[in-house]
């Protein structure tokens, strides 16, 4: 369905693509979109455990090492006719970042900085080199966007990591290469690479975004790679149900809801929610799809008890999680508050006074009155420390 939708628009996607948003701080995917790894001149070939999620291909090499490696996606074959697309939207993407202006020079060793959103560049025929953590700051933007031109190779070396910080997101950041790129063993690596050369991975180096090579071999060496970005997002809403005539009451109940949506771009399974202090029906849901709500899988029941009335409030905490294909549990949490405003303080006092006749017979000073006094709760919340007075009498 994906590759005859892209046929479909073949015609119209050609025509857009030499003013591709040229407007615009950073491009937009169309055809790589899915893609994790392109080149449009080269082999591609993988050796070892590879785990890919995204599509895979190369415009003229058969992509080969899939098996051994795994693949969460589509391995295109020569002559697809995605693959022209792709070939196209990969040229005018590198074209368009390297002609970006106005970018900050930094230095050549990108280890050890840490960028705020902009365009950066190397410097004319400057390579570059990534020892250490380079931190990309979003500075709490979660559209920021990071575009680094650098003018020659990129090599990092062993352990080396980039690194997203206060919202920085891969999808964001764009890595223009002019030369071939090599990740050394154990790299953590991060953002869309358009590089006019090889790109190669070796042992144990992760990339959390794509790799697309515009004149170039991609070789991979037991890595793990992924442009997902699994997420989800939980709504709860409780709901008072009086189930007493007379207001607020203990066994009074709180009913619950729960939406669920799959914010993230690749299919969640297994998803499960837990809330520690009520008890879930129904769930796990089996498959939830990027994009796709759910509100049916899950409710709740909560009964009052006279403590959460004397507190006047009633919080507790659910949890979502969901399960994507590679990678960790992805999880949400969503709090409800339920403020009792019914509180209703109040107290009754019922005296009685009995007069006592003590010797000698009749109405006579040292006769006695005794009194009772009957307190009575009359409100809808506990009370404690009660103290009674008289000025009259000796209580």
């Amino acid at each position: 369905m994906k590759t005859t939708l892209r046929i479909a628009l073949l015609a119209g996607t050609l025509l857009l693509m030499p003013n591709l948003n040229f407007g615009q701080t950073a491009p937009t995917l169309v055809t790589l979109t899915d893609f994790a790894f392109f080149t449009s001149a080269g082999a591609f070939t993988n050796d070892g455990a590879t785990v890919v999620t995204g599509d895979i291909g190369s415009f003229d090499s058969q992509v080969v090492g899939f098996p051994p490696g795994t693949l969460y996606g589509t391995k295109y074959t020569v002559g697809d006719p995605v693959l022209l697309l792709a070939k196209q939207e990969a040229e005018a993407i590198y074209s368009y970042l390297a002609a970006m202006g106005g970018a900050t020079v930094i230095g050549v060793q990108l280890g050890g900085q840490t960028l705020t959103p902009g365009i950066y560049t190397t410097g004319s025929g400057a390579a570059a080199n990534l020892t250490g953590a380079l931190t990309l700051d979003a500075l709490d933007d979660p559209n920021a966007i990071f575009i680094i031109q650098i003018d020659g190779a990129l090599t990092s070396g062993a352990g080396a990591s980039v690194v997203l910080a206060n919202g920085a997101k891969w999808e964001n950041v764009y890595w223009q290469v002019n030369g071939a790129v090599t990740l050394n063993a154990d790299v953590a690596f991060v953002g869309n690479i358009f590089a006019n050369g090889a790109i190669e991975m070796l042992a144990q180096a992760t990339l959390m975004g794509r790799g697309i090579s515009v004149a170039g071999a991609i070789s991979l060496h037991n890595n793990d790679v992924s442009m997902a970005s699994p997420s989800i997002e939980l709504v709860k809403t409780g709901t008072y149900v009086d189930l007493t005539p007379s207001g607020l009451n203990p066994g009074d109940q709180i009913s619950y809801s729960f939406l669920v949506t799959n914010t993230g771009n690749v299919d969640l399974t297994n998803v499960t929610l837990s809330d520690p202090k009520v008890t879930v029906t129904g769930g796990p849901i089996a498959l939830l799809a990027p994009g796709e709500s759910n509100s049916d899988a899950f409710t709740a029941v909560y009964i009052l008890t006279q403590e959460d009335i004397d507190n006047g409030s009633f919080t507790n905490m659910a949890t979502i999680t969901g399960t994507p294909p590679s990678g960790p549990e992805v999880m949400d949490t969503d709090d409800d508050v339920q403020l009792f405003e019914e509180q209703i303080p109040s107290i009754q006092l019922v005296k009685t006074g009995i007069y006592e006749d003590l010797p000698p017979i009749g109405l006579n000073p040292g006769d006695e009155i005794r009194y009772s006094f009957m307190i009575t709760n009359t409100g809808n919340v506990a009370l404690t420390n009660i103290t009674l007075s008289d000025p009259d009498v000796n209580v």
